[in-house]
């Protein structure tokens, strides 16, 4: 997936300034450089938005058919950060990319000069998450035609790129559209195609849990699955209450995951044998922690290495000031699909 190269849409005033008197040496050529695109944010205030990290997810589409991009930067300071990108292109698998080092000037600058030359516009653009006030940068040559549309209240990123082009009778296009703003998480210790193996339709999954609320019992059921995620109708109980049953939610294993995978920053990763009623598992387990004036939360949660796909357990725990909440849940049953 590659966008058009925008950058070579700069143009050149040539303007040249001869003394008229002979004896004076003229001066030297000037070109003047197109102005400086002003972005709708700074890369300070980029900064502060991002705070430890953040996560971009893009709905993206081709010629050649439909996909996703998270691009996600994390070790974030003063000078710059470090980008990864996440592909999926199709029923493919996604596809991690090494991660580079940038620096904000550059991430700043490369956007302008990529924005050099277009015509500047304002209004709503509607993406996947949401309706966005925006500014939209227009940029027309002979082969075709990019829009980029950015906002103040996404700063340091895209809402939309959309590019036309047409190269004699083939025709070139491709979309980016916003779809969340995450933070990065843990990397799992499965790929999308191991789950989608070990959650066939029929596997059934049933918890127990326990918070300063009161006890609760879930029961999920898979209808379907695939590469690109599941399908599945959950059943709670609360208390003494009656059984009450969802309508089937559809869901991507990339959001699946997302669920009660913990942030990559302010986590600690550990292995772990754990015995539960639904038997003995070998477990990756995740603490993440997050401090603030006002308190402290505590997130752990502990994934089956060998049962893709599977939680076995969930602790949160939560103090603010005097006041201490909790929830747990805990794998009870676990029954496979064929």
């Amino acid at each position: 997936m590659r966008l058009l190269a925008c950058a070579a849409l700069l143009l050149s005033l040539v303007g040249l300034c001869v003394q008229a008197n002979a004896d004076v040496p003229p001066e030297p050529e000037i070109k003047p450089q197109p102005a400086e695109v002003k972005l709708p944010w700074t890369a300070e205030v980029a900064r502060k938005s991002w705070g430890k990290g953040v996560s971009f997810l893009f709905d993206v589409e081709t010629e050649g058919g439909k996909g996703w991009m998270r691009w996600e930067a994390e070790e974030i300071t003063d000078k710059g950060f470090k980008s990864t990108e996440i592909v999926c292109e199709g029923d493919a698998a996604p596809k991690n990319r090494k991660p580079r080092e940038q620096t904000w000037e550059k991430h700043v600058s490369g956007l302008q000069r990529e924005l050099s030359g277009a015509e500047k516009s304002k209004g709503e653009v509607e993406v996947p998450y949401g309706k966005v006030e925006c500014e939209i940068y227009t940029l027309k040559k002979a082969e075709g035609t990019q829009k980029i549309a950015l906002s103040a209240t996404v700063p340091g990123m895209v809402v939309l790129m959309e590019m036309e082009a047409k190269r004699g009778e083939k025709r070139d296009y491709e979309k980016w559209s916003l779809r969340s703003i995450d933070l990065p998480v843990c990397q799992a210790p499965w790929t999308f195609d191991k789950i989608a193996e070990n959650f066939k339709a029929g596997t059934k999954t049933v918890y127990a849990g326990k918070s300063h609320d009161g006890d609760a019992k879930v029961e999920y059921v898979i209808n379907a699955s695939d590469i690109k995620g599941m399908t599945s109708t959950s059943t709670e109980t609360y208390g003494a209450g009656e059984p009450k049953k969802g309508e089937p939610s559809t869901v991507t294993w990339d959001a699946y995951l997302r669920y009660f995978v913990p942030a990559r920053f302010d986590t600690t990763t550990s292995e772990e044998k754990l015995k539960t009623p639904a038997g003995e598992f070998e477990c990756v387990v995740f603490t993440h922690t997050t401090e603030t004036d006002g308190g402290k939360m505590t997130h752990k949660v502990w994934l089956a290495k060998n049962e893709p796909g599977l939680l076995v357990r969930f602790d949160m725990q939560q103090e603010i000031g005097d006041k201490k909440m909790f929830y747990n849940m805990e794998l009870t049953e676990f029954a496979k699909g064929k």
